[in-house]
């Protein structure tokens, strides 16, 4: 029998002009793979705007975080503490690329859950799109 887990996971998106907050709970596969590397997968919830997209973070013991998504919005996004990294996004027009600096990964995740904490910053042309802040926690459903 596999542990059930979930997730409560709040974003907040800031711009020049505005924030918004994206809060979402739900059921993950939650495992420890070689080297110590952390994989989060889950469906992605309709209200999101990307229902029915997989996504997966792969946490490594240095702290970078990986996002796979797939799906209609296929993403690639790596958070690396101060590191610019190229990414790219797949959207119903074509891919677009753009730059993600991370400023910080706090992971807080043991064998028993706990949670994840990182920013950063999207730039697209040299202008920063928003500043991330994902916040994450983890534990084992109460059956």
């Amino acid at each position: 029998m596999r542990d059930i887990w979930i997730m409560k996971l709040r974003n907040i998106q800031r711009n020049e002009e505005d924030a918004t907050e994206i809060n979402l709970d739900t059921e993950i596969e939650y495992e420890v793979m070689s080297e110590g590397v952390r994989r989060i997968a889950y469906l992605e919830a309709d209200e999101s705007g990307m229902g029915g997209c997989i996504s997966e973070l792969l946490i490594m013991p240095n702290n970078t975080v990986t996002l796979i998504r797939s799906g209609t919005f296929g993403t690639s996004l790596v958070v690396s503490p101060g590191k610019e990294i190229f990414c790219d996004y797949q959207t119903p027009f074509g891919n677009v690329s753009f730059t993600v600096r991370g400023r910080y990964v706090r992971n807080h995740l043991t064998d028993e859950g706990g949670a994840l904490e990182m920013c950063y910053a999207v730039y697209m042309n040299s202008g920063m799109m928003t500043e991330n802040l994902i916040l994450l926690r983890i534990e084992k459903k109460k059956i």
